[in-house]
C-alpha cells in the first residue's frame, strides 16, 4: 500500500539549505504504520516550499491481531468519517558543512469523504 504526503515548510532564513528526511514514522490513529525517508531536496531561502514523502508498508500491517491490524482500525475509524495520521522523528537541515536536526511530532485530522 503507497500513501503520500505534501509536508509544507516555510524557510524564514535568509539562506538556503539541503534537507533530509530519515526514519520518520506514521501512525494512523496510533497504530504505527510505516517509516518514510525521502531523498535530500534543496531548501529555498526566505521561502514556502513542499516536500513530497512517499510511504509504503506491507499488507500484512492491515491484518496485525496484536494491534487488531490496520484495517481494524481504519474500519472503526471510517464510521466516524475520520482518522488521525501523527508523524514522528527528525528532520535534518544542512548548510555548508553544518547539520541540524528539528524533531517532528505532527498530527492532523483527515475527514473521510
Amino acid at each position: 500500500i503507497n500513501l503520500k504526503a505534501d509536508a509544507i515548510f516555510k524557510n524564514g532564513n535568509d539562506l538556503g539549505g539541503t534537507l533530509l528526511t530519515d526514519e520518520i514514522q506514521v501512525f494512523i490513529d496510533d497504530a504505527y504504520v510505516a517509516t518514510v525517508s525521502s531523498e535530500a531536496f534543496n531548501v529555498p531561502p526566505r521561502d514556502e516550499f513542499t516536500a513530497p514523502l512517499f510511504v509504503k508498508f506491507p499488507t500484512t500491517k492491515l491484518f496485525n491481531e496484536k494491534d487488531n491490524g490496520l484495517l481494524g482500525a481504519i474500519l472503526k475509524q471510517v464510521l466516524n468519517n475520520k482518522v488521525v495520521v501523527n508523524f514522528k522523528g527528525d528532520l535534518t537541515y544542512e548548510l555548508a558543512g553544518f547539520s541540524f536536526d528539528y524533531p517532528i511530532d505532527h498530527s492532523e485530522e483527515i475527514i473521510l469523504r
